[in-house]
């Protein structure tokens, strides 16, 4: 016994030995570099890593990729020692690693030492630099599934052709479909990695191209899609639908415009929070990420700005996302993006231990981790403060910065609150919608055009919304035909329509022409808006769309200098606030509740919103 335990012993011991270990913590400017060995595919994967100076300017290429299971399950050899590696890592590497050349590459999970908080700090913080300076990214979508091994030849033979035919969209569908919804589309950092990078190029099994070809593939669908009859729709919707093609198109939409601004030099000084919202919808490991996955690129598009200041994996989540949202909020445009954002997300309803930290953000800062998606408001083509925007200053920012006080107007409470009118329309009958218009013509106060011209546009916020699929199609029962949405503009439908059906009540129509005008009305109104905000009257009887969980008796405020005005609730204290959202509301959109206090209609306070 004595002598299996000595040789067990020795067996740990030389297991250990062979381990590989970080020598150094990095300094700061210092970058790891791994140097994979050629070799026959399907060989151990031979490297040596060396740590090289930023500044020295050392060619190396980057790694862009899902990390997949984070499980370390496979075996690289760093310097003859053994370094576990995830799956995803491992088979990177594999098929791309040269039969004939050395590879230099930089890939985060080897070159970062990921248990060393304090080293991971320092390099995140030069995670846009290291992109920016190699000499390639190497995006790796994984190895090919059966039968797929031509995949991404297919997205190569369709984008380079002159003239795709619907037929050639269905054969290449599976194609599609598996290149469209590969998990590195929907990763946080590939926004950044991609954005920042001079050279991209896309690698599916041994098969490589540039990344222009899947960038524009987006651009191609929506060009053929609204082409196709019901039956080709019907097939490839079910289809993308179930995969999420369509969410991959929208992110895919947002790296392409970013790098295209990058490479042309026309940067914007975009706000840190709608630049969050163009990336919304990626996931990745850390919460802390939704914030920091970002900061290369703003700080590049700002010119020098770097939003959040510092990077700490030490920090709680919630201070990290008060951080950047109250930098983003002192910068000019910031109030206004912060208005789009929570009006596109929802917030996520706490259901387990892990989730806790939600309960402690405030209601003026987005949840970037939400799934749950609202409709989103063009809050810079209102102006329900005033012409002035609001200037915050650091004093506005309470409570160690968790309670935001802002000066502002109670205009009115909500009183009733009708979701049925806009969430799933599509699945209501005519008469429900139709029945509520004729019993509430007395309900509104109209500045004009009448409770008709008022009604359309409160549903389709004036005609100002910016949230709409790019390629929307949808079959009605009555209709042969597939309709695109085009949202802009389309208010003067929904009244026609609704003028139409509700004079249907009051003449003689055959029953055929009624239902013409109900669906005329109905698919309008469909085209127009989403599902999300709840259809409302207020206290002083106007029009509203007000953000989900909106009931009644929460109070409708305009803020000074602020594009949209905001439903509030009592917070934890008499004197503070939460924010429900932004709202809608007919008649209050362009100033009227700022030019009511000279004439002594309101009255200017504080609200402190927590």
């Amino acid at each position: 016994m004595a002598n299996l335990k000595h040789i067990l012993q020795r067996v740990r011991n030389r297991t250990h030995w062979n381990l590989f270990t970080y020598q150094e913590r990095l300094l700061d400017g210092q970058i790891r570099v791994l140097t994979v060995y050629p070799d026959e595919f399907g060989t151990p994967i031979r490297c040596e890593l060396c740590v090289e100076r930023l500044e020295d300017g050392p060619a190396y290429d980057a790694l862009s990729y899902a990390w997949g299971d984070p499980s370390l399950s496979q075996t690289i050899w760093i310097r003859e020692k053994r370094c576990a590696v995830t799956e995803s890592v491992h088979e990177a590497l594999q098929y791309l690693r040269p039969r004939d050349a050395e590879l230099r590459i930089w890939i985060d999970a080897v070159c970062i030492r990921q248990d060393d908080i304090l080293e991971k700090n320092v390099q995140v913080q030069k995670m846009g630099t290291i992109y920016e300076r190699a000499v390639s990214c190497r995006v790796w979508l994984g190895a090919p599934l059966p039968g797929l091994e031509s995949a991404l030849h297919a997205i190569m033979q369709i984008t380079m052709a002159q003239d795709v035919t619907k037929e050639q969209l269905l054969e290449h569908g599976d194609c599609i479909r598996v290149i469209m919804t590969s998990p590195w589309i929907f990763r946080l950092w590939a926004f950044q990695e991609v954005a920042l990078s001079r050279q991209c190029t896309i690698s599916y099994g041994h098969t490589s191209c540039d990344i222009e070809y899947l960038l524009h593939l987006p651009i191609l669908l929506r060009r053929l899609l609204p082409t196709f009859d019901i039956e080709s729709w019907t097939v490839i919707d079910s289809r993308y639908n179930q995969f999420g093609v369509w969410k991959a198109m929208k992110l895919l939409d947002s790296v392409e415009w970013v790098r295209r601004a990058m490479q042309t030099g026309n940067r914007q000084s975009e706000s840190f929070i709608s630049l969050q919202l163009n990336a919304y919808g990626r996931s990745c490991v850390d919460h802390h990420d939704h914030a920091f996955a970002l900061r290369g690129v703003f700080e590049r598009m700002s010119g020098g700005v770097v939003i959040p200041a510092s990077v700490d994996y030490y920090d709680d989540v919630v201070d990290v996302f008060i951080q950047a949202t109250t930098q983003a909020l002192l910068r000019p445009g910031g109030m206004t993006a912060l208005i789009v954002a929570l009006s596109a997300i929802g917030r996520q309803v706490v259901t387990t231990k892990v989730d806790s930290w939600r309960a402690e953000l405030p209601s003026w800062v987005p949840d970037w981790t939400s799934a749950v998606e609202t409709r989103e408001f063009a809050a810079w083509l209102y102006a329900a403060g005033g012409s002035l925007p609001l200037k915050l200053s650091p004093s506005a920012f309470t409570a160690g910065g968790r309670r935001l006080t802002l000066i502002g107007c109670s205009i009115c409470l909500v009183d009733d609150c009708f979701e049925g009118v806009t969430n799933n329309v599509s699945e209501r009958k005519w008469d429900v919608l139709e029945q509520w218009a004729m019993e509430n013509r007395s309900l509104a106060t109209l500045p004009a055009g009448g409770i008709l011209h008022a009604f359309a546009k409160t549903l389709v916020a004036d005609g100002r919304s910016t949230n709409v699929d790019y390629v929307r199609v949808k079959r009605w029962p009555s209709d042969d035909d597939c309709l695109t949405c085009k949202p802009w503009g389309e208010w003067e439908k929904v009244a026609e329509g609704l003028n139409k059906g509700l004079n249907a009540h009051s003449t003689q129509m055959s029953e055929e022409t009624t239902r013409e005008y109900h669906d005329t009305f109905q698919r309008s109104l469909y085209n127009v808006f989403d599902d999300t905000p709840i259809f409302s009257v207020t206290s002083s009887r106007h029009f509203a769309l007000c953000p989900p969980g909106s009931q009644a008796s929460d109070e409708i405020v305009v803020f000074r200098g602020v594009p949209m005005p905001f439903v509030l609730r009592k917070g934890s204290e008499e004197t503070t606030h939460r924010m429900i959202g932004p709202a809608y509301v007919h008649g209050f959109m362009d100033g009227e509740a700022i030019e009511g206090l000279d004439k002594g209609e309101y009255e200017l306070r504080d609200f402190i919103i927590e």
